[in-house]
């Protein structure tokens, strides 16, 4: 799963191209109506955070008794991406890669079913 960061709005550069690999779980929630979470959004916000990884999230606890047919190696991992619109949650067995775009980019997607 690849997620595109745009700290400068839609149509400012650089933006960012984040790669999670195998993904596990994910959502992505307008962050104005998304329910209550078990994090305090305003711990983040006081501290100027827009990422973050969740290492006591109480979603890897619920997935490591599968954790032998998960997709991935590794441990678990739970990340957060807090935007000016949307805020996006991954669980993954990989740490993800990022790319800087500094440019108009065309994006292609694959997938196999």
């Amino acid at each position: 799963m690849k997620l595109v960061v745009a700290p400068y709005g839609l149509n400012g550069y650089p933006k960012y191209l984040i790669n999670f690999g195998s993904v596990i779980g994910f959502t992505c929630m307008e962050e104005a109506f998304s329910p209550p979470r078990d994090y305090d959004l305003s711990m983040f916000e006081e501290n100027q955070l827009s990422a973050y990884e969740y290492l006591d999230s109480p979603w890897i606890k619920s997935y490591e008794c599968g954790i032998d047919v998960l997709p991935g190696v590794g441990r678990l991992r739970h990340y957060l991406i807090f935007g000016g619109d949307n805020n996006v949650e991954v669980v993954s067995r990989t740490a993800p890669t990022v790319e800087v775009v500094k440019g108009e980019t065309i994006l292609s997607s694959q997938s196999e079913i």
